[in-house]
């Protein structure tokens, strides 16, 4: 008995720490029962080998925190395209009265985007990476024939159809151009803190984003944006970035001089120069250019802080122009 009680009491032996694979490449080392750290392909995650010999297929499970967010945003948006877009949809004789039509278009085009997000989140990222310089020629090349013979819709060329599917090339290229920034950075790793390098680095967002914005003003800003953004995460000095925010704020601050100055150089044209003065002086055009967005305002003002209710809009009832697109949020803020 007392040789027993001898034995428990040893120390048990040091665990060997256990390889980890993704695929047939070994990433790291953990000790058993850690579960390993990195992520996989999509939210994915993977537990360690058992043993070295023996192969054992990788568990995965996903962030389902994200997964849900993902799910809630999708319904909520859902219903508030339903809310705003009921009134107009029912009294169309397009839409043959169906004042579920564009809930249920865009349902079915979320469906398909989660099915496409699985799917995806099933693959190996690093694939991606033989892609970035071929998508983002490509959409160069996208952006130029949608100029040329794009489908014209409210006096502007944005959408290309390809048999009965039709697409803004300018959505493609904030993929493409995600894609190329990501794969740049990595491949530059420590040199992307290098002032020259990270001037070159974000020319690829003002090229892409310069010829977006010759036909769509507001994407070819965001295209910008994104370059800022992931410069921003990527790069460990941030004071120029701060520095470029404090001056962003200043053009905001003179928008009306400068888009002046710009619409009297030809940079500018006359109806994005109205898009300014209708933001500055909403009033003096209540009938014209400013109509969308006093009605977007007197859309959230009604509502006061806690809304009217669901589906209890006035606006929407044909006061609102696009009300299940871009005039959206003016419904959906007398709910929130």
């Amino acid at each position: 008995m007392a040789g027993k009680k001898r034995r428990k009491n040893r120390p048990a032996p040091a665990q060997q720490a256990v390889p980890v694979r993704r695929g047939n490449e070994q990433v790291r080392y953990v000790q058993p029962g850690r579960p390993a750290s990195y992520p996989g392909a999509g939210q994915a995650y993977e537990q360690p080998v058992a043993q070295e010999g023996k192969k054992r297929k990788p568990r995965h499970f996903y962030d389902y925190s994200l997964l849900f967010i993902i799910i809630f945003l999708t319904v909520f948006g859902l219903v508030m395209i339903y809310s705003a877009s009921s009134y107009t949809a029912q009294l169309s004789s397009k839409y043959n009265g169906n004042s579920a039509y564009f809930m249920q278009r865009q349902g079915g085009i979320a469906l398909g985007g989660f099915i496409f997000m699985l799917i995806i989140s099933k693959m190996d990222y690093h694939w991606l990476y033989r892609l970035a310089v071929p998508s983002y020629i490509l959409s160069h090349i996208l952006m130029v024939i949608v100029t040329l013979v794009g489908r014209e819709v409210n006096g502007k060329k944005r959408w290309l159809d390809i048999g009965p599917i039709g697409f803004q090339p300018s959505e493609f290229a904030k993929i493409a151009l995600i894609i190329m920034l990501a794969a740049v950075i990595t491949k530059l790793g420590g040199k992307i803190n290098q002032w020259a390098v990270m001037g070159k680095v974000f020319l690829l967002a003002v090229a892409i984003g310069a010829i977006v914005a010759a036909n769509n003003l507001s994407t070819g800003i965001i295209l910008v944006g994104i370059g800022f953004v992931m410069l921003f995460v990527a790069c460990k000095v941030k004071w120029p970035f701060f520095l470029a925010g404090g001056g962003a704020l200043g053009i905001l601050m003179t928008a009306g001089p400068l888009g002046k100055f710009l619409l009297n150089i030809h940079v500018l044209k006359p109806y994005q120069y109205n898009r300014i003065e209708a933001w500055l002086n909403p009033e003096l055009d209540p009938e014209g250019k400013s109509f969308q967005i006093l009605q977007g305002l007197y859309a959230i003002g009604s509502g006061g802080l806690m809304g009217q209710g669901l589906g209890e809009s006035i606006q929407k009832l044909g006061f609102l122009p696009e009300s299940q697109d871009s005039g959206v949020g003016g419904p959906a803020g007398l709910f929130v």
